[in-house]
């Protein structure tokens, strides 16, 4: 059932991985990634594909909330960390493993600190929304 903390939820997340990651990746890190995958990553990424992903991820989380949260901080992380676990894990050991990027190790540091604090800060941000 759609209810308003659903939607809430949904563009919560949308938010905040974008304001989060779109620096992370294209200002903070750009160098570093561009060192690292050569000639591999788009000159411009399409920034539509990206923030379906993050559309399809916002439900998804939302919906695991929905289902399984029963409130505190704890929980919500638990939640958030183990569904990130399957986004973020992918991009960092996945994504190098098909393409040449190197430093590999430089690499999947960035890629695991960006899915931690990405996904601590939405399960932060999911417990005050379900509480």
């Amino acid at each position: 059932m759609i209810t308003s903390t659903f939607i809430i939820a949904i563009v919560a997340y949308f938010i905040f991985n974008f304001a989060f990651t779109a620096p992370w990746n294209l200002i903070v890190f750009k160098k570093q990634y561009e060192e690292m995958t050569g000639t591999i990553q788009r000159e411009r990424p399409i920034m539509p594909l990206g923030m379906l992903a993050m559309l399809i991820e916002a439900t998804a989380m939302a919906l695991v909330f929905s289902m399984f949260y029963a409130g505190g901080i704890a929980q919500a992380l638990e939640l958030s960390l183990l569904v990130g676990l399957f986004s973020f894990l992918y991009g960092a050991l996945v994504v190098p493993a098909k393409f040449k990027i190197e430093p590999v190790g430089k690499y999947v540091a960035l890629e695991v600190a960006h899915g931690l604090v990405q996904f601590v800060g939405i399960g932060l941000i999911f417990a005050f929304i379900f509480r």
